[in-house]
């Protein structure tokens, strides 16, 4: 069985959120802390009532509907054949005539502590010849499904207010956190040649002969990383999220980054966050024959919704 990777697939997605969006979702700061004066007005007094608690923790859930237009760098393998991949989505876009994906993602924050459980999952067709044959000799058609699921749990270890206004928007937060991302591709490879030819993996390929393989893989990323968010005003904010992990577990390395500019507003008893920005996810995997080494980036736009 040969086991693929497509060299380049495009992505439009339409979603309920992702990793990198929820760094937007954090709409609803910590309350502040007031003291009260209860001195009556016809005697003087230097002592003032105590504070009023600031209450029980807040629980907050965000979800985020977004686009992501995807593109891919790097280098797909398996059994020897090989493809590299230099193509961003609108260079893919007029290469693809199958291409559809679905992503979600759930936040929740308690108090100062934060989780998120987000999945990706993509199918495309595309023809790409492989870059370590003789050229115009052998085609690929690659059909492909793939998945990512990601969950985290972390803790808010800055949360900064930049006024003294209550409940201000103007403040700086940072997360940091621990999680997992769990890989899956299934790949349907077609092969076709005009002339003989033997493949990498030593079988023959006929003249005028196809050959249909299809082969799934799945393998587990650790990963730490840091996910900060700025209000600038109280409507406009910027996001940055960023991590790394494999650490040879799954990946040999793999790392995900993401930045981003939001306009924070509220709709009905809605807090919402209407953001752009860019996102990018590195895996180096490798296992009996089989290579994924890419980044997958692309620019993306989405409304945070959190209540």
């Amino acid at each position: 069985m040969l086991k693929l990777v497509p060299s380049t697939v495009a992505l439009a997605a339409v979603s309920l959120g992702v990793c990198s969006a929820s760094t937007f979702a954090q709409t609803s700061p910590q309350a502040t802390t007031a003291t009260v004066d209860t001195a009556a007005p016809q005697a003087e007094s230097k002592e003032s009532a105590p504070a009023i608690p600031s209450g029980d923790p807040k629980l907050e859930i965000a979800v985020t509907p977004f686009i992501w237009l995807v593109g891919f760098d790097g280098t797909v393998g398996v059994r020897g054949i090989s493809a590299d991949i230099n193509k961003n989505f609108f260079d893919i876009l007029d290469e693809t005539d199958h291409v559809f994906g679905l992503m979600g993602a759930v936040d929740v924050t308690y108090d100062r502590f934060v989780f998120q459980l987000n999945g990706t999952w993509t199918t495309a067709e595309v023809n790409q010849e492989p870059a370590n044959v003789p050229a115009g000799v052998l085609d690929a058609n690659i059909r492909m499904d793939s998945s990512w699921v990601e969950l985290f749990a972390g803790y808010r270890v800055i949360d900064h207010a930049f006024d003294e206004a209550p409940r201000t928007k103007r403040r700086l937060t940072l997360d940091a956190f621990v999680g997992g991302r769990f890989t899956w591709i299934d790949s349907d490879f077609t092969v076709s040649t005009l002339v003989p030819i033997q493949l990498p993996d030593g079988s023959v390929l006929g003249a005028g002969a196809s050959r249909d393989i299809d082969e799934s893989e799945f393998w587990a990323d650790p990963f730490i990383g840091l996910r900060m968010d700025i209000g600038i005003t109280d409507n406009w904010n910027v996001g940055f999220r960023g991590d790394i992990g494999g650490f040879g577990t799954g990946s040999d390395f793999a790392w995900q980054a993401f930045g981003g500019l939001g306009y924070r507003f509220n709709f009905e008893t809605w807090s919402m966050n209407l953001f752009a920005g860019y996102r990018a996810i590195g895996q180096d995997y490798t296992d009996d024959g089989f290579t994924w080494d890419v980044v997958t980036h692309g620019p993306m736009m989405g409304l945070s919704f959190a209540f």
